[in-house]
């Protein structure tokens, strides 16, 4: 997760000039969801960025409210990420990764629906000879301990 955020977050500072936390804003982050930056990533990075900061900030905020004094909480909030107000329903990312990702899956379908009548011939010939195999095997062990 930290991975992904941090490579986000690099591209994000880069295409849009920022240099420090404290410049980052929600417009910053919009402008990356809604695809004006980085035309290059998919929506599939797009929606995961959402996702994992959202979790990632939800974590943390808990963590630190239930381990540290109100001081403290107020002391260290200054170094953890804004929470802002958005959500990944809220973007086309989320919808088109979630499309593209059907259409892929309905592609490869579509290209293994032709060989499946092959590959269930297939099947059949080397699953048939084992379950004679087997079913003879079971005979005659059969008779053998019938026979001790």
């Amino acid at each position: 997760m930290l991975t992904a955020l941090n490579a986000r977050f690099r591209d994000i500072f880069t295409a849009l000039e920022i240099k420090t936390m404290g410049e980052m804003s929600y417009v910053h982050i919009n402008k990356y969801l809604d695809g004006e930056v980085h035309h290059d990533h998919s929506s599939q990075q797009r929606q995961t960025f959402v996702t994992y900061y959202r979790s990632f900030v939800f974590n943390v905020t808990k963590w630190i409210k239930s381990k540290l004094s109100i001081e403290e909480q107020s002391y260290f909030s200054k170094y953890t990420l804004p929470d802002f107000p958005f959500d990944n329903r809220d973007y086309d990312a989320r919808k088109n990764a979630i499309e593209s990702a059907q259409k892929t899956r309905k592609d490869e379908t579509s290209a293994v629906a032709p060989l499946l009548p092959r590959i269930r011939a297939q099947v059949h010939f080397r699953y048939n000879p084992n379950k004679t195999s087997t079913r003879d095997y079971k005979q005659t062990n059969n008779r053998c301990e019938k026979q001790l």
